[in-house]
C-alpha cells in the first residue's frame, strides 16, 4: 500500500480489493487470448482451490456458486508477516437464501 496505494494504510477493504483483483487476473489468464464474456464467465467458474497472496484459505467458484469467500480467518501482521489467530468463521450464502434471508 505504501508503494502503490499512495500511502493508504491496509484495511479490510484494501485486502479484499487485492484478493478480488487477483481472482480477476486468474480468470482473465484462464479465459485466454480471445476474450469474450462467455469465456471469462467459464474461466471464472472453473477456478478451484485458488489462494491469492493475501488469502489464508483457498477458494473456488462454480456455475452455481459465485462467492469465493465463505470462510473468514482473522489475521494480523506479526514481524512483517500475516499470522492467523482464532478459529475460522464459516458462512454459507445458500443457507441464508434458502431461509429467506439476504443472499
Amino acid at each position: 500500500m505504501e508503494q502503490y496505494g499512495g500511502g493508504v494504510p491496509a484495511s479490510n477493504m484494501t485486502v479484499t480489493g487485492q484478493a478480488f483483483a487477483e481472482f480477476m487476473v486468474e480468470a482473465l489468464q484462464k479465459a485466454g487470448r480471445n476474450l469474450t464474456r462467455q469465456s471469462l464467465l467459464d474461466a471464472a467458474e472453473s477456478i478451484r482451490d485458488f489462494t491469492c497472496s493475501v488469502c489464508l484459505v483457498p477458494a473456488s467458484l462454480s456455475p452455481t456458486d459465485h462467492r469465493p469467500f465463505e470462510v473468514e480467518v482473522f489475521a494480523r501482521v506479526v514481524n512483517g508477516k500475516w499470522e492467523s489467530f482464532g478459529e475460522p468463521v464459516g458462512f454459507e450464502s445458500t443457507k441464508l437464501a434458502a431461509k429467506g434471508g439476504a443472499p
